[in-house]
């Protein structure tokens, strides 16, 4: 009989061969959700994680539900040895068609916590635009839910950096005149 060999850690992994991939047992999963992480090693030692998931969201009047749960944040972050973790998942539609695809860092989801949503602007500039002034809650067990209706990838953020983006924005915007000369009974925009 043969002895078994002991399964090489994360670590070692990571020291062979600088990229690693796991696709996922679908019984950690909730049903019609399947994932894959690749972490990589850059070569001044810095370790990076990336999930890609897979799940059908549920169509209603209002869009596509999509919900970033906790069992698959969980099992993505311990897949990965760290919570700093950027998701990607791709909703699909019931009909096996992609409604839109949303990016999370899995350190951001937390209970109680408030996110904002912003959509990358595919077609001018690529830059994010805020979505609406909605922030979204975590429920309890460390789940959010979203619904949208438009195509595109919708990056979920806390709310400070949000605002932090947004004063970047605001520090860029200058006005076309700086002083006008205002008469009675006349109006004037700046």
């Amino acid at each position: 009989m043969e002895a078994q060999q002991p399964k090489p850690s994360l670590r070692r992994i990571l020291r062979k061969t600088q990229r690693w991939r796991l696709l996922f047992h679908q019984k950690k999963l909730p049903a019609g959700t399947k994932a894959t992480v690749t972490v990589t090693k850059s070569g001044d030692g810095k370790v990076t994680a990336e999930a890609a998931v897979a799940a059908t969201g549920k169509t209603s009047k209002t869009g596509v539900k999509a919900t970033v749960n906790a069992d698959v944040i969980q099992a993505v972050t311990e897949a990965a040895g760290t919570k700093d973790v950027i998701i990607t998942q791709e909703v699909k539609k019931a009909d096996g068609t992609t409604a839109y695809t949303l990016q999370v860092n899995a350190a951001d989801v937390k209970a109680g916590a408030k996110l904002a949503v912003m959509k990358k602007d595919e077609k001018k500039t690529g830059e994010l635009v805020l979505v609406n002034q909605k922030a979204y809650k975590v429920a309890k067990d460390g789940s959010v839910s979203l619904t949208f209706k438009g195509e595109g990838t919708y990056v979920v953020k806390t709310q400070a950096e949000v605002k932090a983006e947004a004063k970047q924005i605001a520090k860029t915007v200058k006005p076309a005149k700086t002083t006008v000369n205002v008469a009675t009974k006349k109006d004037n925009r700046i």
